[in-house]
């Protein structure tokens, strides 16, 4: 049996190179990306923005075809930006012992899946799928976990952080071969989702919108829990006052974004500022307690302008009676690591974290900011 899955994005700019395969490496694999800058939309109006959803996307060959067998006496094209594909591929041959070793919730699973994209509403959706499962028959029950396997093998396929780095890296390089600055690295929300299709020897099998990290089962579904009461009454006192975000908690926000829009260099470096401003936040604070002037607590920090150890581990045990470096020893061997191996480098040199790495460089920036908070 041959499976396959073909990711697919407009992409909101254009790539102005010629249609075709481009084999891109991503960290030693092999990674082919369709580009084609020749598609249309067809709108079934003269006026696109009342076209609603009667639409058609292909080369102007292919719809002047669905004009004429359609015989559109109204219609409009619009030129579409570049698209981009890649397909994952892989043949399986299922046993029967795999068969068997699919459990019932597995199987149950693929019913509930079936009532929401069928738009079937019931009060208690897993209280109705395990009542049909329980109704089916054995060789029903044998072509579900068949059917359950094959899925995961399908979504298995959809490799999409190794499509997005893949086509980051396309355009990084176009960028710098032809100079169009006005391009940019993209993620799966500016590109409003991307299209899965999975195919089965060939033919269709389903297909799904997927939008940021999170899977979803229809376009629509949120992927975040509701705005809680007590979260939204924080938000308009907040809106009503002329009250600031602390420095160090907006500047984690854009090292998590940047980190997001895989801008890793500079993911670390905010990162790595927040923590530094903190623990300056920390001594001030604490020595404004003591009744110090503006221009000792001054005077203080500049003790300590170039050497951030020597700030965490004397100064601020001055001040706060806790050593960051003594008193929380082990997050302080991450940071020293984060800050000797990628912060100072980044600075200085062309090193580049990866993905997972910046995410860890982040996370414990962000940790060891709440521990110097809680001094």
């Amino acid at each position: 049996m041959h499976l396959r899955c073909q990711l697919t994005n407009e992409l909101p700019f254009l790539l102005e190179l010629p249609n075709g395969q481009y084999d891109v490496n991503v960290d030693g694999i092999t990674v082919t990306l369709n580009i084609n800058s020749d598609c249309y939309t067809l709108h079934t109006s003269r006026f696109p923005e009342k076209a609603g959803k009667n639409y058609y996307v292909g080369e102007k060959d292919e719809l002047i075809d669905i004009i004429e067998q359609h015989q559109l006496g109204s219609y409009a094209f619009v030129n579409c930006m570049t698209f981009v594909s890649c397909d994952f591929s892989k043949t399986i041959e299922l046993s029967q012992e795999e068969i068997n070793a699919v459990n019932d919730e597995d199987c149950i699973k693929i019913i509930t899946s079936s009532l929401i994209s069928n738009n079937l509403k019931y009060a208690n959706l897993g209280e109705e799928a395990r009542s049909r499962y329980d109704a089916l028959n054995p060789d029903e029950v044998v072509s579900l976990k068949r059917q359950s396997l094959i899925e995961k093998h399908l979504h298995s396929l959809a490799q999409d952080q190794l499509y997005y780095f893949a086509l980051n890296r396309l355009i990084r390089e176009y960028s710098y071969l032809r100079g169009h600055f006005w391009v940019y690295m993209v993620d799966e929300n500016v590109l409003n989702g991307t299209l899965e299709q999975f195919y089965i020897n060939g033919k269709l099998h389903s297909a799904i919108t997927r939008a940021g990290f999170a899977p979803t089962i229809l376009p629509a579904t949120k992927k975040y829990p509701e705005i809680s009461d007590d979260e939204k009454t924080t938000l308009q006192n907040r809106l009503s006052t002329t009250s600031a975000i602390p420095i160090e908690n907006e500047l984690l926000l854009v090292a998590r974004n940047l980190w997001y829009r895989r801008e890793y260099r500079s993911a670390v470096i905010e990162s790595s500022a927040a923590l530094e401003i903190v623990v300056a936040k920390k001594i001030q604070e604490k020595m404004l307690l003591q009744g110090k002037t503006q221009q000792e607590i001054d005077n203080e920090l500049k003790k300590t302008k170039n050497n951030f150890t020597q700030r965490c581990d004397h100064y601020l045990k001055v001040h706060t009676r806790k050593s960051f470096k003594d008193d929380n020893s082990i997050l302080w061997s991450k940071i020293e690591t984060h800050r000797n191996d990628f912060r100072h480098k980044i600075a200085h040199s062309d090193v580049t974290p990866d993905f997972r790495t910046t995410e860890t460089i982040i996370k414990d920036f962000e940790d060891a900011i709440k521990w110097i908070n809680a001094l």
